[in-house]
């Protein structure tokens, strides 16, 4: 049985690796000949694609390549391993602590207000929190019963004490587990301390998740502390140690509560933990799977049904998520398969019911089909588009969904929103994305004759996975950029590898 694991492993492998390096040659490709951006004035969240400078993307990846050759050349020149390793170990505690003081003065600084979305759920945690509870009768909570998740962990936090500002200071803390967390696993993946500084580099220069620490919603608590359990996960492999597996358990349940897309990362963990537990003819695996199953989706049923019995209020069904994937399929005035209250339009003209809605939306959903099938280049202009608009989008709306419109704003924060960093930040953003993206494919071309264990795969089947479903769910760059930051440890790799392969040609030359 071991060695059918063993097949099915570098079936898998490969299989993983080849699909990656089409959809990352597409994006590469794509974003490196066009980009997206939203109106600087933040007047509407409508996204216009403009041409894009192929030349610069690539001279700006080759400065970053020569940039982080010199750096790696400086801090590493003439030292051991051990050395290494604790240079990048410092460099990492020291990085942290900066990013956590940087990021806690401009909560501080800003004191930005919510909208939108991370409003509707706040406005509803503090309306619980005074035992008023006619937000359950509202379409809101109605239709969007997952969020009712979300209302209960913010509940908790503010049963302590406080107002959304606690949540900007925990993005704080959430962001600096990101930058470490994902430093360990990079050190886990790979094993090579210049890979691990690339990482810990490229993160602290990765502006979005930044900027998103304002934003009272689930997205960077859900990536934080999905990390923390690949971390966990990893280690458990390594060690057996059962002290991992609470940990793994608990991040992950937290993680799908504060944000249900977290279901994607599940779903990859799930699918390496199958193909491990078959290689190795490892139980432990499989009970770990189910003990994740078990819990996260038992709180998540469990939490609306608490809400019901304190309210006295019954909700009915819940939106299904075939709508989602229906209005993803829709060309809209302001993009390609963007919101347009498809999903909340459908499920009230079904009075609520999600058997009616899901039929109404299937039929949509195959005329829609016919319509791909009849003008194939109509299908594969919409779906370049629809890509475009979330990976092509390389401030992830970041900008937009953080910007307090109602707040007068001065000095640093102006400039970085409404003054002349603006554009500079908006066009660094660009170059970035694109040194990450190029950098995840010179990784998936140099490794494509490899063979890696499953384990060492385990955030690209994450990034796979993204993509899939960024190509069928509403379009949003805000819900691809956790994918953007698992990333980030294989365009480290990339970097480095390339660098390696030209100084061996180099000595060879002489």
């Amino acid at each position: 049985m071991k060695k059918a694991g063993i097949i099915i492993e570098n079936i898998s492998e490969k299989g993983v690796k080849v699909i990656a390096f089409i959809l990352m040659a597409v994006i590469t490709w794509w974003t490196a000949a066009y980009t997206c951006c939203y109106p600087l004035d933040y007047s509407e969240e409508i996204l216009t694609v403009y041409e894009d400078s192929v030349i610069k993307n690539v001279l700006v990846f080759l400065a970053i390549f020569v940039l982080y050759g010199v750096l790696s050349w400086v801090l590493f020149r003439n030292k051991n391993e051990e050395q290494k390793k604790k240079i990048v170990r410092y460099f990492a505690i020291a990085e942290t602590l900066m990013v956590g003081i940087t990021l806690t003065t401009w909560v501080t600084v800003t004191q930005f207000r919510q909208s939108r979305d991370a409003q509707q759920v706040y406005q509803t945690t503090l309306s619980f929190l005074e035992g008023d509870y006619s937000h359950m009768e509202y379409n809101y909570i109605q239709g969007f019963q997952q969020q009712l998740n979300l209302v209960f962990l913010e509940e908790l936090v503010l049963r302590i004490g406080g107002d959304y500002r606690v949540f900007q200071y925990l993005n704080v803390i959430f962001i600096m587990a990101i930058v470490f967390f994902l430093y360990r696993i990079t050190d886990k993946l790979f094993q090579n301390q210049i890979v691990n500084f690339y990482c810990l580099v490229t993160v602290a220069g990765f502006l979005p998740m930044h900027l998103y620490v304002n934003l009272v919603y689930g997205d960077i608590c859900s990536i934080a502390l999905s990390l923390v359990a690949i971390w966990a996960l990893l280690n458990w492999c390594d060690t057996k140690q059962k002290r991992y597996i609470p940990i793994i358990v608990l991040a992950l349940t937290i993680a799908a509560l504060a944000r249900k897309n977290t279901l994607i990362i599940v779903v990859a963990i799930f699918i390496c933990l199958a193909i491990y537990a078959w290689r190795e003819w490892e139980w432990r695996a499989i009970l770990i799977g189910a003990l994740v199953t078990a819990v996260m989706f038992g709180s998540m049923q469990i939490i609306p049904t608490i809400y019901e019995k304190r309210s006295g209020i019954e909700l009915g069904d819940s939106m299904p998520a075939i709508l989602w994937v229906g209005m993803g399929m829709q060309g809209n005035w302001g993009g390609h398969g963007v919101y347009n209250a498809y999903n909340e339009s459908i499920f009230w003209a079904a009075g609520n019911d999600a058997q009616k809605a899901t039929e109404y939306a299937l039929v949509d959903i195959k005329a829609r089909l016919q319509e791909f099938a009849e003008d194939p280049a109509m299908a594969q202009d919409f779906y370049k588009n629809k890509m475009l608009e979330q990976w092509g989008e390389t401030t992830y709306g970041s900008m937009t969904l953080t910007f307090d419109d109602s707040k007068d704003v001065t000095g640093l924060v102006e400039a970085v929103y409404k003054g002349g960093l603006q554009g500079m930040l908006v066009n660094l953003q660009n170059y970035y994305a694109f040194v990450i993206y190029f950098g995840v494919l010179l990784f998936l071309i140099m490794s494509i004759r490899k063979r890696n264990h499953i384990w060492q795969l385990l955030p690209l089947v994450i990034v796979v996975g993204g993509i899939l479903f960024s190509i069928i769910w509403e379009t949003k760059s805000r819900y691809v950029f956790g994918y953007v930051i698992c990333m980030i440890p294989y365009m480290a790799y990339g970097v480095w590898v390339i660098q390696e392969k030209l100084l061996s040609f180099l000595k060879k030359g002489k």
